[in-house]
């Protein structure tokens, strides 16, 4: 099997993905064809029969129904359904195919869902088949009238076309309903973590800085640095750093933090303490960052001291 995989009813419920899909399948729910009513309001279908509008029976003889029959029989979804048990109701039982394969895209993730119906206080199974996946299901809701429940897998379509087949797999019951037969695409979830207008599956730099020019890869194709500090323009809060000068991961060096003249902020130093004190406040995370060792930083320490910043 190729990654196909079962899905439950309380999924569909919850998302409301079938109701939202289009059905890529031609008359589902057998609404459409050349109907010969028995007088109990039903149809014995042979094998290769295409009496139902874009279905071929196979395997063994089915039976088309109606909702205006004796038997308490009705419709999930129409007023016409399937019951793959026939008129026998002994194996092999019937079943039905696409009388095309439906067009598909290699690689696209599709779903296949159908309605499973049971009667006469018996389980029901049918074996559901798209291209190369296959998978058996079976529906054991007992009780009065006809149970129905929805049922189906997601697959990976390997071709341009795809062959849809559901036959029935329960031995000797005398119903298998099956109605409601919906192939849909399953959309693709577009994801961009970083906002860069580049999806995730295509990002080759992610966790890109908001405001971040990038190129088709999501990658900012030209890194300007205009100072040569080692800091990106996009990022410096200090321009025009004197090469060769020790900055820190924002682009600025010791003495543009702390100007001579005065606080960064503006205004200026009270005396000199407060410039020797500030000094020695930022000195430490530089430090820390590897940029400057112990004895560089009591160097740095020492040249402050003996300054006139911050003198009167």
């Amino acid at each position: 099997m190729n990654k196909a995989h079962l899905i439950s009813l309380a999924a569909y419920a919850l998302l409301g993905l079938s109701a939202q899909s289009q059905n890529l399948l031609v008359n589902g729910s057998f609404e459409a064809g050349t109907f010969n009513d028995d007088g109990a309001g039903r149809d014995a279908l042979a094998v290769g029969s295409t009496a139902i509008t874009g279905w071929i029976v196979v395997t063994d003889e089915v039976a088309w129904i109606n909702n205006f029959n004796p038997f308490g029989i009705t419709a999930s979804e129409g007023t016409n359904c399937l019951d793959l048990s026939g008129f026998s109701d002994s194996t092999p039982h019937g079943g039905v195919t696409l009388t095309q394969p439906v067009p598909t895209t290699a690689g696209q993730r599709y779903r296949l869902t159908f309605d499973l119906g049971t009667g006469f206080d018996e389980p029901s199974g049918v074996t559901a088949t798209a291209g190369a996946d296959t998978m058996s299901f079976t529906n054991t809701s007992i009780g009065a009238g006809t149970q129905w429940g929805t049922y189906g897998f997601e697959f990976t379509a390997e071709n341009t076309s795809t062959l849809i087949t559901i036959t029935g797999a329960e031995s000797g019951r005398r119903f298998i309903g099956l109605d409601n037969v919906v192939l849909e695409v399953i959309p693709v979830v577009e994801v961009d973590s970083d906002g860069d207008g580049v999806l995730d599956e295509f990002d080759d730099c992610p966790n890109t800085a908001p405001g971040t020019i990038v190129d088709g890869n999501g990658c900012n194709p030209v890194v300007v640095d205009s100072d040569g500090d080692g800091v990106p323009d996009e990022f410096d809060a200090c321009p025009n750093t004197a090469p060769g000068t020790v900055v820190d991961s924002n682009g600025c060096n010791l003495y543009q933090l702390v100007p001579c003249a005065g606080p960064r902020s503006g205004g200026k130093w009270k005396n000199h303490g407060q410039y020797v004190s500030e000094i020695a406040k930022r000195i430490g995370p530089f430090v820390r960052a590897g940029l400057f060792t112990e004895v560089q930083a009591v160097q740095l320490m020492k040249i402050a001291a003996k300054s006139t910043c911050g003198k009167q």
